[in-house]
């Protein structure tokens, strides 16, 4: 039994398990929206219930299928990415979120290469670890994105491109950082322990790697 054979067999689970959860909140939306003669009030806050855990039942099913897809993307023959543009794109896209208490600093080196590679999965992970950032700030604080470039890497040398991203957030204790790239494991009461496998999947199918300081 290989894991190269167990994934594909546990995303048809996934799907199969998607399947009813969408006719429970389906059902139970109904009885809530519905004229309201059938539902107390307390019979109204239990169906809520059942519509967030669905709801966040999905989103599990939906990161894992999101890991079980995350295939090599191949860099031979992709196109040069700048990732300066995927940085500022993901600024972009946090600054909707209304940033509170939080001052966003961007640092980017204008002269920085272009890389072969897939833009839209690079954004995936620029926003997983700037959102994995902001909620490590509950009460504020900096997060600061670096790009630069390096001579050396755990790879070797050559010429390399680094994203860092830094927070003045509370931390992660060192007998964590090990697992932070383990798939479902998770410190957070709603997490899905699956944003960071995901992304260390996609850096090491570009070439790349991904390491975590605290």
């Amino acid at each position: 039994w290989s894991s190269d054979c167990a994934l594909p067999i546990s995303a048809g689970l996934a799907h199969e398990i998607r399947n009813p959860l969408g006719a429970i909140k389906g059902a139970a939306q109904l009885l809530v929206t519905g004229d309201g003669s059938g539902a107390s009030a307390e019979n109204t806050e239990f169906l809520n219930i059942i519509i967030e855990e669905t709801n966040r039942l999905n989103n599990v099913v939906t990161r894992f299928l999101d890991y079980a897809r995350a295939e090599r993307p191949g860099t031979e023959g992709s196109d040069k990415v700048d990732l300066n543009h995927v940085v500022r794109k993901t600024v972009q896209l946090i600054h909707q979120e209304q940033l509170k208490n939080v001052e966003l600093r961007v640092r980017a080196d204008e002269q920085l290469p272009l890389v072969a590679g897939d833009p839209e999965s690079l954004l995936q992970v620029f926003l997983n670890l700037a959102q994995n950032a902001l909620q490590a700030m509950p009460d504020g604080g900096t997060l600061e994105i670096l790009t630069t470039r390096r001579r050396r890497s755990r790879l070797g040398y050559g010429q390399f491109c680094e994203i860092r991203f830094r927070d003045t957030g509370i931390g992660i204790p060192r007998d964590r950082i090990k697992k932070l790239f383990i798939p479902f494991y998770t410190t957070k009461s709603k997490g899905t322990g699956l944003g960071l496998a995901i992304s260390h999947r996609i850096i090491n199918q570009h070439g790349g790697t991904i390491e975590v300081r605290s």
